[in-house]
């Protein structure tokens, strides 16, 4: 043993022959020179001294680390593990301190991670970018909180963020009252659940020219503000009607369609006592059939587009009669006693037919 403090196990031991040490369950390698190391049963510290520094000549990372039982290194670059570098022993071994060297490929914001095996289970962390890092978060449902990081190698004059709507923009918008000292900007007046592309262009001082770092975020989605473009009633029976809707417009979805409210009632019924039936899913269709009603009565329909913030604006109202048992239907208007029909009561299409239908069984 190379050190003098007889009464403590801790040290360096020189072996003449090879050999095999054993400590807490962990095999060591066989070498000349092994360090044997105590530690409590609670656990050592681990630390990162001097944060992650880039060396934008070599392209490598490099993390500082000091612990017992030895350190080991996880590399993640924007959250995702990459390829390990090379990990060496700094200085003594009693010392415990260790370098971690990363060769860079891909800009981002990389993470060093260490920790070492039991019976510390101890960790710690530390963060670096390499180019421009950008990242966004909702803030509302009109607003993004755009964040970015700058490599520290690199000073901006200037910063422009470039936006547009991934689903309806054909074109681009874009915001320069950016401080260059700036790490973070939010994004107003956004539509609704809409998803939005994102650039942050960084001008560097001298002739250094320009960083750019992208993402993509989703605004936060809330109930639809418009009611349907087109809502459409007819009979089906003297006990059931259909009801087919068009889309709500784009600008107004505030986030993606996922049902629809019908709720109808007897004409002159108060809101509480009508019934709501619900469409699962933004169908092509958009159409549903409400039975079960009594024949010769008057109803009122309307529908309304549902997102996962709410239920939206609910169309005019319209309202519709159910028949006899024998009644006389075109296009799904039905032909009163009377006989007499005005087009402009079932439109004018190419197709139109005319239906006879009963509900009464056959003599």
């Amino acid at each position: 043993r190379r050190n003098t403090n007889a009464n403590s196990p801790t040290g360096i031991y020189r072996c003449g022959i090879p050999t095999l040490a054993v400590h807490d369950d962990t095999d060591i390698s066989v070498r000349d020179t092994v360090y044997v190391g105590l530690y409590p049963a609670s656990g050592g510290d681990v630390s990162i001294s001097g944060g992650v520094t880039f060396d934008s000549d070599q392209l490598t990372l490099t993390c500082i680390s000091t612990g017992g039982p030895a350190t080991t290194v996880t590399w993640t670059r924007d959250s995702t593990t990459v390829t390990q570098g090379t990990q060496t022993v700094l200085n003594d071994p009693v010392t415990a301190q260790y370098t971690h060297t990363l060769t860079v490929t891909t800009e981002g914001l990389y993470t060093c991670t260490v920790a070492n095996n039991k019976p510390s289970s101890d960790s710690a962390s530390t963060v670096v970018a390499v180019g421009l890092t950008v990242s966004a978060t909702p803030s509302s449902s009109t607003s993004l909180t755009i964040s970015w990081t700058l490599e520290d190698s690199l000073t901006a004059t200037s910063y422009t963020i470039s936006y547009f709507n991934t689903n309806t923009d054909c074109f681009t918008h874009s915001r320069s009252d950016i401080s260059p000292s700036g790490t973070s900007y939010t994004l107003t007046g956004l539509e609704e659940g809409t998803e939005y592309s994102i650039t942050v262009t960084a001008t560097l001082t001298g002739n250094g020219g320009t960083q750019e770092g992208s993402t993509t975020a989703t605004t936060l989605t809330a109930a639809p503000s418009a009611p349907l473009t087109v809502v459409v009633v007819r009979v089906e029976s003297s006990t059931s009607i259909t009801v087919q809707w068009g889309p709500v417009e784009c600008i107004h979805q505030n986030g993606e369609i996922t049902g629809y409210m019908v709720r109808y009632g007897e004409e002159g019924s108060s809101e509480e006592a009508r019934s709501v039936q619900m469409v699962s899913g933004d169908s092509s269709g958009r159409m549903t059939r409400v039975s079960g009603l009594t024949k010769e009565t008057v109803y009122t329909v309307q529908v309304a587009a549902v997102t996962s913030g709410g239920t939206g604006v609910y169309s005019d109202t319209l309202t519709i009669q159910t028949p006899a048992d024998v009644f006389l239907s075109l296009n799904g208007a039905v032909i009163p006693n009377n006989g007499l029909l005005y087009i402009s009561d079932i439109g004018s299409t190419d197709d139109t037919a005319l239906l006879c239908i009963t509900n009464r069984p056959p003599p």
